[in-house]
């Protein structure tokens, strides 16, 4: 019943096209979808840490969906030196810490919520988003280039539509671990590629998801909506 009521709404906004398939799929009108281009809230310091050992961000709730266990399970398969720091809270919290302390000892460190995210991001190499579940978007990655980090995440759900494999990250076919190790590796070694990357992704949104992109995306299909009222002489209108 919900949803019969809601696809009688005039606009429907989404933030990617995977969203946009799935309501075609729910038998919503194509002419009543509309993309949303997100605002990436840009930092004027993005000053680059220059950390001894690198550090691996994860940012986001701890829940089987979001398969921080996976991010456990390829970081176990790495050689090379890094630091696993887990940003956030869930069910899914003393399983992975348990996780990681089997497959991970002394590699991992998780810090609840912070109340300095930024700070957080801005100490970090690498950011992985390993998610199960088809993200709708992922904002998280936009949050990650605002700080001019590379991203590295499974290709799932709406991801592919911020980040550009070999671009500005590296894009993982869903749930192999191996292969998201691999990835990881590859940018653990090369220092140089990270920073090209985390540049990509800022530069991407200066230019696509910024302030006037995300205004204009909303409020022009809005100002559609509104029918211009004529007032004749007389007082009437149409």
């Amino acid at each position: 019943l919900m949803l019969s009521q809601i696809r009688k709404c005039d606009l429907s906004f989404v933030l990617s096209d995977y969203m946009k398939h799935n309501l075609l799929m729910n038998k919503w009108h194509a002419s009543k979808i509309v993309k949303l281009i997100p605002n990436a809230t840009l930092q004027e310091d993005n000053t680059t840490v220059n950390n001894e050992i690198p550090i691996v961000l994860y940012v986001g709730q701890l829940i089987r969906g979001k398969g921080i266990d996976l991010a456990i399970k390829a970081l176990s398969r790495v050689s090379e030196p890094f630091k696993f720091v887990v940003l956030g809270r869930g069910n899914d919290e003393n399983y992975l810490k348990e996780l990681s302390a089997q497959l991970l000892p002394g590699k991992a460190e998780f810090l609840g919520w912070a109340a300095d995210v930024n700070q957080i991001y801005a100490g970090a190499d690498i950011v992985v988003v390993p998610s199960r579940w088809q993200e709708p978007f992922g904002l998280v990655g936009l949050e990650a280039f605002s700080k001019a980090k590379p991203v590295v995440a499974f290709d799932i759900g709406g991801i592919s539509e911020w980040l550009k494999h070999k671009v500005n990250g590296l894009l993982v076919y869903p749930g192999d671990s191996g292969k998201l190790a691999m990835a990881i590796s590859s940018l653990l070694k090369n220092p140089e590629l990270r920073q090209r990357y985390g540049k990509a992704g800022l530069e991407l949104c200066k230019q696509h998801f910024n302030q006037l992109a995300y205004t204009n995306s909303l409020l022009q299909p809005l100002q559609k909506l509104i029918k211009p009222t004529i007032t004749f002489p007389g007082g009437s209108s149409q």
